[in-house]
């Protein structure tokens, strides 16, 4: 996991923290979410999560308009922020394929199997599991 956050973030926008890609992959799943929703599924604090957001929208990766409640605000990605992890994603995908052909067939063997086990998981217990 290490290792593929570490090539989104190399090949994604500069500074952009693994905080920052999990918020813009979760605003692509939830097109005009609220803030408070962030955060919750961050597990930061409210402060923490506008703050970050702060971040994306200065950007220009997320944009923020009033909701119906004027109390609350809506999070969408810009094209600006879909693209960038867009991009992010691929080329991610794309070294963590050059890694993996150095693997023999028996080592991608159980690697496929366990990743079967986590989906089982993971899937039982959240939607929003899948990173890449």
């Amino acid at each position: 996991m290490r290792h593929i956050r570490s090539e989104m973030r190399r090949h994604g926008m500069p500074g952009l923290s693994v905080a920052q890609f999990r918020t813009l992959i979760y605003l692509q799943r939830h097109p005009g979410t609220s803030l408070s929703e962030v955060a919750n599924f961050l597990g930061l604090t409210m402060p923490s999560t506008s703050k970050l957001v702060d971040r994306l929208v200065t950007g220009k990766s997320v944009s923020r308009r009033i909701a119906q409640d004027r109390r609350c605000i809506s999070l969408s990605l810009t094209e600006r922020g879909q693209t960038a992890l867009e991009l992010a994603r691929l080329e991610a995908r794309e070294q963590l394929s050059e890694s993996l052909k150095l693997l023999s067939q028996q080592e991608l063997a159980t690697i496929y199997a366990a990743l079967r086990v986590l989906e089982v998981a993971f899937t039982q217990g959240s939607a929003d599991v899948n990173i890449l």
